[in-house]
């Protein structure tokens, strides 16, 4: 997964990520070029899933922007499953 932000700013902002309100650590990768900053995330599971920030900053002030990533589900287990059949028969009478 790749999230994206675009910014500008005179003076050039710094630019941070976090999930959750925390810093981004091993879990992504951040570049940031130009006037864009891109965090990836190998593998996105249920554990990575959360709000994830991308935050610029300047002595003027300090914009962001906001992903919610949601977790790959996991598949179902341990279910069981209640079939009921109905059947009605119709007779024509003379």
């Amino acid at each position: 997964m790749t999230l994206s932000c675009g910014f500008i700013g005179e003076p050039l902002p710094d630019i941070t990520w976090s999930r959750d309100g925390r810093p981004i650590g091993q879990e992504g990768h951040v570049v940031t070029t130009g006037n864009r900053s891109e965090l990836t995330v190998q593998e996105v599971t249920r554990e990575r899933a959360g709000v994830y920030r991308c935050s610029a900053s300047n002595s003027v002030g300090t914009s962001s922007l906001q992903f919610t990533v949601q977790g790959k589900p996991h598949p179902p287990h341990d279910m069981s499953i209640a079939v009921t059949t109905v059947c009605t028969q119709f007779s024509q009478t003379q």
